[in-house]
């Protein structure tokens, strides 16, 4: 009986703690979303109100008015390329570490591995006096191969864990049957790592969608912003005359496609990241 009711203790602490847990972390996102409907004058007078009505005049004044749009699109485009360039870079490199034995393979996951561990921003600097030096500076290409020289070492240090737990009597099997390296790479091995590609994918996206340093630091011309350094401007142009419903509407298009596909893909990320992640 006292185990029964021991148990039976620690299951309800352990539900309040994720009921608290999950308002704590939910709320704030909530509370974007309905105030990026309320007028500024509704916010300034109580900002955990709900809005007297929806007033859709702000997704038009971030969207439009605020370039909101065009920040957008070149978050989209920056973020699809790095992405793709990357799983490309990545997956080939993974192969060859998992699939070659021999002292250049061993360096270049040393390589990446030490890459993985120093934190992304040490490189800020000398990746700024590079992209001068190279004519880069304050273009959406310098952006984007600063992006995927960030992911790629995590790119390769989940792939790399994967794939060296599968098995290799598919590979054999292929060679036998007369299929060249390139179509074991990409018809046998590919769909077989395909759940640690949706993992890393989906990372890389929330990654790079959200990233405001290299962005704030690499791009000067209005046009060429991302969305997350475009809201911080908007917000800093603005000073004393705020457009709060028009920021908050700002925030909530910066936050949905990153949410949206994490809700739709996070068992895909799970399983990747558990199966992946520990075979290093």
């Amino acid at each position: 009986m006292k185990n029964n009711r021991k148990d039976s203790i620690i299951k309800i602490l352990m539900r309040i703690i994720l009921i608290v847990s999950s308002i704590i972390f939910v709320f704030p996102f909530l509370w974007s979303i309905y105030s990026s409907f309320k007028t500024s004058r509704e916010f300034l007078e109580n900002p955990w109100m709900f809005p007297g009505q929806l007033y859709i005049q702000n997704y038009y004044n971030a969207f439009i008015e605020a370039h909101m749009g065009n920040y957008f699109l070149n978050s989209i485009v920056i973020t699809i390329i790095s992405v793709i360039v990357c799983l490309l870079i990545s997956y080939s490199t993974a192969y060859t570490i998992t699939r070659f034995n021999n002292v250049y393979t061993r360096l270049l996951k040393k390589t990446y591995m030490s890459a993985f561990m120093l934190p992304a921003i040490l490189g800020l600097i000398p990746l700024f006096l590079l992209m001068h030096k190279l004519g880069l500076y304050d273009s959406r290409l310098g952006l984007i191969l600063i992006d995927i020289t960030v992911i790629l070492p995590f790119s390769v240090f989940v792939l790399t864990g994967f794939m060296a737990g599968i098995s290799r009597d598919y590979e054999e099997a292929a060679v036998m049957d007369g299929c060249s390296r390139y179509g074991i790479m990409f018809k046998i091995v590919l769909p077989l790592a395909m759940p640690s590609i949706v993992t890393i994918s989906i990372f890389n996206f929330m990654g790079i969608w959200n990233e405001y340093i290299y962005g704030a630091t690499m791009i000067t011309t209005d046009a060429k912003r991302t969305l997350p350094v475009g809201l911080v401007n908007l917000m800093a142009r603005q000073q004393y005359h705020t457009d709060w419903g028009a920021l908050f509407a700002g925030m909530v298009i910066i936050m949905i496609p990153s949410i949206t596909i994490y809700l739709l893909m996070q068992e895909k990320i799970t399983s990747g990241i558990a199966s992946g992640g520990i075979k290093m």
